[in-house]
């Protein structure tokens, strides 16, 4: 009894760390190593999901504006900073239903099946304001925008 309890215990044990293995993998799979929001994965995820439930979605573009010229100057270590801050501002400024993606390098989206254009809009441009007047560097930052 006491080997078949042993192999029991042992092969829970063994499925248990399968299960959290695969969950970090899809966390990875799924999300930005840098800023933690969704990364492009995660973004063709969400869409697929919403698009299959067949609800209205507003989508969000945004760039963010000299970034390339920052790195080059000050070193990516500042522009890495800019990403981060600029990430957690959109979380800020998002709602409990929405989503927000960093696709890669300075780009990022955002989805959102409760806001209209206007609303979100409104918010983004708001954003923009806070961390434009937030921003600390000498590089000058700004975000642009496109909706659809």
């Amino acid at each position: 009894m006491d080997t078949d309890s042993n192999y029991t215990e042992t092969l829970e044990k063994t499925v248990r760390d399968l299960l959290e293995r695969q969950e970090d993998l899809i966390r990875t799979a799924f999300t930005d190593q840098l800023t933690g929001l969704g990364n492009r994965g995660g973004f063709a995820r969400s869409l697929e999901e919403i698009w299959e439930q067949e609800l209205p979605v507003t989508m969000a573009f945004i760039d963010i504006d000299n970034l390339k010229h920052c790195n080059d100057i000050f070193g990516h270590d500042a522009g890495n900073r800019y990403i981060l801050q600029v990430s957690l501002y959109l979380k800020l400024y998002m709602k409990v239903d929405e989503a927000a993606f960093r696709l890669g390098g300075d780009e990022f989206a955002i989805l959102s099946t409760i806001a209209t254009e206007d609303d979100l809009a409104k918010r983004l441009e708001h954003c923009r304001e806070v961390l434009l007047k937030n921003n600390d560097s000498e590089m000058p930052h700004s975000l642009l925008f496109c909706f659809h």
